[in-house]
């Protein structure tokens, strides 16, 4: 019986487990969709925020960890979560794990490229919220309701603090598997984008969707349906290989 490629899904700064929530009914049922949630928020709003990026990785290699059972997987991020997954994908090298069979990074600029004009995270509220503001990925009830407001804003200045204060650390290995870049056509930096393939020692392709920075949103069934093709073109692959788990 064939087992489901599992979909690890890393979400944006101030995001959850629940912002992938529309994406369940767009993939094959041989595609299992697993949204990891962050510390913070949704199911685990009662767990202390990050002190730094390495900590936010490490957490998430304890919740995947359960999950490399021998079935393929592949990691998707968004924005900060391509930062996330990249992090995680360099520690399982590290640790001798299974590595996914395909990487999507989405919304943001290879981590050697990253250049920060401006600290978000320093920034009084007011200054912090009109930024948020600028990337339209918040809904506007948001800005409106003062007890949402005071429940999500530390949570998005602490993801913006960890982000901001990432540093990329030499990697001496590629990556053993496809790259996918997913970038939104409004967005800048599409130089750094393209530099995420010299993190692979196979293919790396860029996907241009129509929109700024979140355009997982507006065009999210989109973004889902190449994601989804992909990764059956994976799977009918090793069908017709009769690798494990596939065949």
């Amino acid at each position: 019986m064939m087992k489901p490629l599992k979909l690890f899904c890393f979400p944006y700064a101030g995001g959850s487990a629940y912002s992938y929530n529309d994406w369940n009914g767009w993939f094959h049922k041989s595609i299992q969709l697993i949204p990891i949630e962050l510390s913070g928020r949704g199911s685990r709003f009662e767990d202390s925020l990050y002190d730094n990026f390495d900590e936010a990785v490490q957490d998430l290699y304890v919740q995947i960890k359960p999950h490399l059972d021998g079935t393929p997987f592949a990691f998707f991020g968004h924005s900060m979560g391509s930062l996330l997954s990249f992090e995680l994908a360099r520690l399982l090298i590290q640790n001798n794990d299974r590595t996914p069979e395909l990487l999507f990074f989405s919304g943001c600029t290879a981590p050697h490229k990253v250049k920060r004009e401006k600290l978000l995270h320093t920034l009084d509220d007011r200054e912090f919220l009109e930024e948020i503001k600028k990337m339209e990925g918040t809904p506007s009830d948001f800005f409106q309701n003062d007890e949402l407001m005071a429940f999500y804003l530390p949570i998005l200045r602490n993801d913006f603090r960890i982000v901001e204060q990432y540093v990329y650390k030499e990697m001496d290995v590629r990556f053993p598997c496809s790259i996918m870049i997913l970038h939104g056509s409004e967005e800048k930096g599409m130089e750094g984008v393209k530099e995420w393939g010299k993190f692979t020692c196979k293919r790396s392709s860029i996907h241009v969707f129509p929109g700024g920075h979140f355009f997982i949103h507006k065009e999210a069934q989109q973004v889902a349906r190449r994601i989804n093709n992909t990764l059956l073109s994976i799977i009918s692959a090793k069908i017709q290989q009769g690798v494990n788990n596939y065949a």
